[in-house]
């Protein structure tokens, strides 16, 4: 039975609707953001935090975006024993299966806690290196680029690589002058850097 409710809701994802923004929404957002939310019955909230697992789903939307609307073949077995029934929660799932998120040790996810600047950061690169594998180097020199950022040495080791490249890409702005790495994303913030990472 799961495995036919995951069938139907990748199905539904290769026909979203539309790309819907809401009037409040920034202008400088991709309208396919606040559309996928439209899509599955939520409103963003463009102040709050946003979750992990929301994250994954604009992740999601970013990659079939940049990929005309077409995703890989992908494991779909949940290995996460802290996913619900949250819409947003299959996403977690999928992205998994690329090899694009990781969980947060003794098989969980963390779905609703929100995501720090430097996890959204590693996610989306590990996306970029899923769609090309070839802009490895790239993504490996970018670590010259945040030399003499004021807080660079509060990048974790294991984000280093991913903040910096996404700084260097344009993607990443600073916050109040620095990289804050562990800084909480609001979902404004989110989309507008899954904005700039389909751009850049």
């Amino acid at each position: 039975m799961k495995k036919k409710i995951l069938a139907l809701t990748l199905a539904a994802l290769m026909v979203l609707p539309a790309a819907q923004a809401f009037a409040e929404t920034p202008a400088e957002i991709a309208p396919a953001f606040p559309a996928i939310y439209t899509s599955l019955g939520m409103t963003p909230d463009y102040a709050a935090p946003i979750s992990r697992a929301q994250f994954s789903m604009l992740t999601f939307e970013a990659f079939r975006t940049i990929n005309s609307g077409v995703f890989p073949q992908l494991e779909t077995k949940n290995n996460f024993a802290d996913l619900g029934e949250a819409p947003e929660d299959i996403f977690v799932v999928m992205l998994y299966g690329m090899g694009v998120v990781n969980g947060v040790g003794n098989d969980a996810f963390a779905p609703r806690r929100a995501i720090t600047r430097q996890e959204a950061c590693s996610m989306l690169t590990r996306a970029k290196l899923r769609q090309n594998p070839d802009c490895l180097a790239d993504i490996q020199a970018a670590t010259a680029s945040i030399a003499g950022v004021a807080d660079e040495e509060q990048v974790a080791s294991w984000a280093l690589e991913s903040v910096a490249y996404m700084y260097s890409t344009g993607c990443l702005s600073l916050k109040d002058g620095n990289l804050a790495p562990e800084a909480e994303m609001t979902t404004e913030e989110a989309m507008l850097l899954c904005t700039a990472y389909i751009g850049a």
